[in-house]
């Protein structure tokens, strides 16, 4: 599709046959579209729908302002991808590069499948008026999940899940979930995103990461299970304002071998205002690793907090010795931190700890 307006795409089979390295997806749009429409079709493809000359997702999103500005423009004016289902062994739906959002984009109710790279990627602008809605998709997929950087973004009630655990470190698989992720064309920040009831399970490194400056974002009611983390900021990221309510982490342990390391509930650095609260935390552990720090909520650099009314069980080791376990911790520089209504509560026992264990840590981690 290119240069075009009000065209559909529905009940159809796309089949394509080409070498894994093509940069041509199955369904390739370019230009200006007004108002087309993919809906119950199947791809399968080693890109599902793109733009035309589409190389690697990630590394496109970080290329420069002036190099982007010299490639091919896509402007997108109320598109809807609704009902299809995506067989890719690269990427599913992706947008990125200068891919300019007016209206809404409606991504929903799809099944995407396969996808070493990207299930779904919107990295590139949406004006101030537009929407982008990313809505009960079905994504299985073996690399990231969901990546966003556009603003006015909201994914809601998805399925995710990735590939499990992987022996090896170098090799980490389905890293994340839902990643917020930072591009040129945002460069002031990922500004009214909402993460809203999804459900994400077998990401090797959390289910929810954002390494992207952030001015507003709200993630709440979504369920964490079987990952590498829960909610984890990386260390380029920052946030002007960040609530994380409402959302159950379930069983987060490394998903790759490695001596010694850290897994974290709720991770997160160099905000400005933030709100952690109503959270349930369960089972944070080192399951089979070495000597590993175990944390439920981390919070370091934040200028003003809020950690109030979680509930933390089972922070730490199962058994064995050799781990340190924090249910909250606060580091860094801080003007204020309001902790209050929380409950923790450790694994039982009848012998020996299993874990050095602190309740609530403000100031340096012991060693």
């Amino acid at each position: 599709m290119q240069n075009c307006g009000f065209i559909q795409l529905e009940r159809s089979l796309c089949l394509q046959v080409t070498l894994e390295a093509s940069r041509m997806p199955a369904i390739a749009l370019s230009g200006i579209l007004i108002e087309p429409r993919i809906r119950d079709t199947t791809v399968l493809a080693p890109m599902g729908v793109g733009y035309i000359g589409m190389q690697s997702w990630d590394a496109r999103a970080m290329r420069t302002h002036r190099e982007m500005m010299e490639e091919q423009r896509l402007i997108l004016a109320g598109i809807g991808i609704t009902g299809n289902q995506f067989i890719a062994s690269r990427t599913g739906i992706v947008f990125a590069g200068v891919s300019v959002h007016l209206l809404e984009t409606l991504v929903e109710k799809n099944v995407v499948m396969g996808c070493k790279e990207v299930g779904i990627a919107m990295l590139g602008q949406a004006l101030p008026d537009a929407a982008v809605m990313l809505r009960g998709n079905v994504v299985d997929v073996e690399g990231v999940g969901i990546a966003i950087g556009s603003d006015n973004t909201q994914i809601i009630e998805n399925q995710l899940t990735g590939a499990g655990e992987s022996g090896d470190e170098k090799e980490k698989g389905s890293r994340f979930g839902i990643y917020l992720h930072d591009t040129p064309l945002n460069a002031d920040g990922i500004d009214r995103c909402h993460i809203i009831g999804n459900d994400i399970k077998k990401f090797t490194l959390a289910g929810i990461g954002i390494n992207a400056k952030i001015r507003s974002a709200m993630i709440k009611q979504n369920t964490i299970e079987a990952s590498g983390g829960g909610i984890v900021m990386g260390g380029r990221s920052e946030a002007q304002l960040l609530s994380i309510e409402n959302n159950q982490l379930l069983d987060l342990r490394p998903m790759f071998v490695r001596e010694r390391g850290s897994v974290y509930g709720i991770a997160v650095m160099n905000t400005h205002c933030l709100l952690i609260s109503a959270n349930a935390i369960r089972d944070v552990h080192p399951g089979d690793s070495g000597s590993y720090t175990c944390v439920g909520i981390r919070i370091l650099n934040s200028r003003t907090s809020t950690i109030t009314a979680n509930e933390m069980y089972g922070i730490g080791r199962r058994k064995g010795v050799g781990s340190l376990a924090v249910a909250i911790e606060c580091a860094g520089a801080f003007e204020s931190i309001g902790i209050s209504g929380n409950t923790i509560r450790t694994y039982p026992t009848s012998g020996r700890r299993s874990s050095q264990e602190v309740a609530i840590l403000v100031g340096k981690t012991p060693t």
